[in-house]
């Protein structure tokens, strides 16, 4: 971890090859190379030291948690699915691992079993924060007024995320005057604030434009907007 803090993950990895050639089974090397692999972006590699480790060691945790971070970033649904019913048993998932869950059922089209999923993290940790989720999906379900119960809970406590505010109102209109409306302009106006939530702003006041035929202010939003989502996926793709 050391080195890759440093930004020496090659050196980590020639590290680990050289304690795993010396004892191919420990699992310790292996998961400390998977970690300077991901660090590398390399995930193929990240993935099998994981496996593998979990092959030698079925409760090694830290590997397991690994893993199921690494498919859920990959779009790994299933395979993320799998693992957390391999792994841990109902009733006795880390939340963390109750949150994946649940994005997984909501990633993979199964609303109500989404839905579920979620309440019954609210249930069992009152300070989960789930509001948007939550909100996302009784917006999905056409329950309208829960919907509005939750973005307004998840608006509150976010109130930099333009993404909530801009999936709130997708099926919600409101009026030029409304207190929101000048709260996102702030928001995409300020520099401070990140440059994907500031499209996401912009978005969102077209739309509220757009809902009241303002066609030309519309447009004065969607062009900003969609350079801030340019510049975002570019700065994206070279970090990578």
């Amino acid at each position: 971890r050391i080195l890759i803090a440093l930004r020496r993950a090659p050196e980590g990895i020639r590290q680990c090859n050289l304690a795993l050639r010396a004892a191919p089974g420990f699992v310790q090397a292996l998961l400390c190379r998977a970690e300077c692999n991901k660090a590398l972006r390399r995930m193929p590699e990240t993935q099998a030291d994981l496996r593998r480790a979990l092959k030698l060691d079925k409760k090694a945790e830290r590997a397991s948690r690994m893993l199921l971070s690494i498919l859920m970033d990959c779009a790994e649904y299933f395979a993320a699915e799998d693992l957390i019913e391999a792994t841990w048993k109902p009733g006795k998932r880390p939340l963390a691992v109750d949150m994946h869950r649940a994005k997984i059922l909501a990633e993979t089209q199964r609303t109500k079993e989404a839905l579920e999923a979620y309440t019954e993290i609210v249930d069992t940790h009152p300070d989960a924060d789930v509001s948007f989720e939550l909100g996302d999906l009784n917006q999905s379900l056409g329950n309208f007024d829960a919907a509005q119960e939750h973005f307004d809970a998840a608006i509150s406590a976010h109130p930099d995320r333009g993404d909530i505010f801009r999936l709130y109102l997708t099926s919600k209109k409101i009026e030029l005057d409304d207190p929101l409306v000048a709260h996102m302009q702030s928001k995409f106006e300020d520099p401070k604030v990140d440059p994907s939530s500031r499209a996401h702003f912009a978005f969102a006041l077209g739309k509220v434009h757009e809902d009241h035929k303002a066609y030309d202010a519309v447009f004065d939003y969607i062009h900003p907007a969609n350079a801030l989502k340019k510049s975002t996926e570019s700065y994206t793709f070279t970090r990578r």
